[in-house]
């Protein structure tokens, strides 16, 4: 199965939760890479992948 994001780089503004953090999340587990931003450092204090 090809993998939409397999070799992508993406960066994420609102990162730390809900859309941005769902979509973050979905491309790291498909083996992009993802740098993400948010104003709650809280909530993604353990990044996308976690």
């Amino acid at each position: 199965m090809s993998n939409a994001f397999h070799h992508k780089v993406a960066v994420m503004t609102g990162g730390s939760a809900g859309i941005g953090h769902a979509t973050a999340r979905k491309i790291a587990k498909g083996s992009g890479t993802v740098y993400s931003t948010g104003r709650n450092q809280d909530g993604g204090g353990r990044g996308p992948a976690g």
